[in-house]
């Protein structure tokens, strides 16, 4: 009869808190190896399980990076779309923006009073 092997769970490379299904089945099958190596069984690891978790977790790695890179993708349609419905008015009020932050403040607030009321003179 050989002698009991012992199983320590391996270290996780996943973020806390990522469920991992194959790792959870791994870890069922390393409770399952333990419980026979105690009634006196002899198991010796497999090389194919130590695989197949790496495997499984470059697959769920490669998985994530693809959910990064179309929220990447999405976020910067959204901004190209937001950017085509700014018009004119728009980039011309951006235009004078470094121009005011270089005021001081008290000449910032009659500088936008002015142009308040410019814009309230014209609608009337």
């Amino acid at each position: 009869m050989g002698h009991p092997v012992t199983f320590e769970r391996p270290p996780s490379p996943l973020p806390p808190g990522l469920d991992d299904p194959a790792l959870i089945l791994e870890e069922e099958e390393i409770r399952e190896l333990e419980a026979s190596s105690e009634h006196g069984y002899a198991v010796t690891p497999s090389q194919p399980t130590k695989r197949k978790h790496k495997v499984d977790v470059l697959a769920q790695l490669m998985e994530f990076e693809k959910e990064k890179v179309n929220e990447l993708k999405r976020r910067r349609s959204r901004e190209e779309a937001e950017e085509g419905q700014k018009d004119d008015a728009y980039h011309f009020l951006m235009s004078l923006l470094p121009k005011l932050r270089a005021l001081p403040s008290d000449r910032q607030f009659s500088v936008r009073m002015a142009i308040m009321e410019a814009l309230e003179d014209k609608n009337n």
